[in-house]
């Protein structure tokens, strides 16, 4: 039998996409100001939501992966480009673990 991931951080991933979704839909919008100025401001400030969130994503995911022994540092690095000691600094980061810790703490609703 194959496992699978846990279901609430399956949920909780999912919904980090979705906010992804929703950040990159808003930097469309805010590359449409009138003013130069005001455009890159605001598409700056979407990106950095963009990056908060995947980087908080990527930081769970990496350390499920690693902790569980699903990947080795080695994988996780080759598959993130990034150095081994990068990942495995990543792994045990207190980014990591509070949001891996906020990931396994969503409700996981029935599925009908």
């Amino acid at each position: 039998m194959t496992e699978q991931i846990p279901p609430a951080l399956h949920r909780w991933t999912r919904l980090r996409m979705q906010q992804l979704q929703t950040q990159l839909a808003g930097l469309e919008v805010a590359a449409e100001q009138d003013s130069l100025s005001e455009a890159t401001g605001q598409m700056m400030q979407q990106l950095s939501e963009v990056e908060a969130t995947a980087r908080r994503t990527l930081h769970a995911l990496t350390y499920y992966a690693v902790r569980n022994r699903i990947l080795t540092q080695t994988e996780v690095a080759r598959r993130s480009g990034i150095t081994v000691t990068a990942a495995g600094s990543r792994a045990s980061s207190r980014l990591a673990f509070d949001a891996y810790d906020e990931a396994m703490a969503t409700p996981v609703q029935a599925q009908p």
